[in-house]
């Protein structure tokens, strides 16, 4: 086998801020203001761990995605990277993961979007009404192209995390009641409270799919993803700890906020305006990603070429109508909540098979890997990397298990059908039957 030699695109203009913005755009969504309560319920002050050892599973798979985004600074991102080294099957599958699991997941965002805004600022809008418009408004942004998007996404991110800091600094003030206010959890119910939170920490690998729009990817793309991962970590430790010091009991969905409306006072609005800023952010960049990843298939001719098209802004906007179909399917027909559990499953797929990937080219292409700007200080990393994953499935429900299966594996069935073999040897048994 042979590595691919990537060109990349000369016209590329994100440099290493703005790629971190991305990044931690791609990851603080919804899930921060709906899960801190949920961890603090199940694990209390354990919760804190529980984010810790998310990050270090995580940030496994993210130096596996750094470390092949430098082979391939491409917009295949993920999908090729298991396609080179995988082979075409198993890369056909990690982008249909890849491209359902984004859909999930910007159907959840752009769910809980749809609840603040209609919530705390349009009484006449439901959510579902509120969460098509903001996609709308989202897939208007991305035909105009990254260029606009860049600036969209990175204007959104900055405000997100000013109106955060806000809150955790108002908090500061009531650090006191760390200690005293709330006595619950378990060394044991870390584990679980880790399948709950692992959701917060997705959407890191985006910016490998915006690869050809990043200024020197080779270096900038790692750098990216391992601050934002950091810088993610820090934010959600301390949004845990104001709200462990704030509150003395009951949480739950709501804890943030009501956390916020103890500190900020007049000031607490922001924090629903923060909510509908995350969430944007998070659609934003996802959809970026998953129409690229729809794209780079469609150029690598394992889908329809129709999704290669692309209009006068540049834009993949076929890949983009598609994906539009599919996300307003979910947000209305489907029961989001459950869907991102399904989501998170599909995700620990793909992060199991980067991880292959990138564990494969450690033992196969030394000569190569210690010529480039980034490496992994262990071979066998990406390895752990596999059976920390497997392992995080035993927190998973047995019915999300199931159904991320069946979507993930269908995926075959197309693959199937885009394989012309597959009409000749049905050709071959209907002619032998029924001649």
């Amino acid at each position: 086998m042979k590595l691919r030699n990537i060109k990349i695109n000369r016209g590329s203009h994100l440099g290493l801020f703005s790629a971190i913005l991305f990044s931690i755009g791609s990851i603080v969504g919804g899930g921060i203001f709906a899960l801190t309560g949920m961890a603090i319920k199940n694990s209390g002050y354990f919760s804190l761990i529980s984010f810790v050892i998310a990050f270090i599973l995580i940030l496994i798979s993210g130096l596996s995605y750094s470390q092949l985004s430098v082979i391939y600074p491409s917009d295949g991102g993920g999908y090729l990277f298991a396609k080179e080294l995988l082979g075409n099957f198993w890369g056909f599958l990690t982008g249909w993961g890849i491209y359902i699991s984004s859909c999930i997941f910007i159907a959840f965002v752009l769910h809980v979007f749809g609840i603040y805004l209609s919530e705390f600022f349009i009484h006449s809008l439901t959510d579902v009404n509120a969460s098509i418009i903001a996609f709308v408004v989202l897939f208007i942004v991305g035909i105009l192209n990254i260029s606009e998007t860049g600036w969209f996404e990175g204007t959104l991110v900055f405000l997100n995390i000013l109106i955060l800091f806000i809150f955790i600094i108002s908090g500061f003030f009531h650090l006191g009641g760390f200690a005293s206010n709330y006595k619950g959890g378990s060394i044991s119910s870390i584990f679980p409270t880790i399948g709950i939170i692992f959701i917060s920490f997705m959407g890191f690998q985006a910016i490998t799919n915006i690869s050809e729009e990043v200024n020197n990817p080779k270096k900038t793309i790692p750098k990216a993803i391992v601050i934002a991962l950091l810088f993610v970590l820090i934010l959600y430790v301390l949004i845990d700890i104001v709200v462990l010091s704030v509150l003395k009991g009951n949480f739950n969905v709501s804890s943030v906020m009501i956390a916020a409306e103890k500190t900020m006072g007049p000031l607490f609005i922001l924090l629903p305006f923060s909510a509908l800023i995350s969430t944007l952010s998070a659609a934003n960049s996802n959809i970026i990603s998953s129409s690229k990843t729809i794209f780079f298939m469609s150029e690598e001719k394992q889908i329809s070429n129709k999704f290669s098209k692309t209009n006068r802004f540049n834009s993949p906007y076929r890949s983009l109508v598609f994906l539009s179909i599919i996300v307003i399917s979910f947000l209305i027909f489907s029961n989001t909540s459950f869907l991102v559990s399904v989501a998170v499953v599909l995700v620990m797929f793909l992060f199991i098979l980067i991880n292959l990937s990138s564990f494969i080219f450690n033992m196969k292409y030394k000569h190569i890997r210690d010529k480039r700007s980034f490496r992994i200080f262990s071979d066998y990393l990406p390895l752990c990397g596999v059976l920390i994953t497997l392992s995080i499935f035993l927190s998973v429900s047995f019915l999300s298990f199931e159904v991320a299966s069946v979507l993930f594996f269908s995926g075959v069935i197309y693959y199937e059908l885009e394989d012309s073999s597959f009409f000749n040897r049905l050709y071959k048994f209907v002619k032998y039957r029924y001649a």
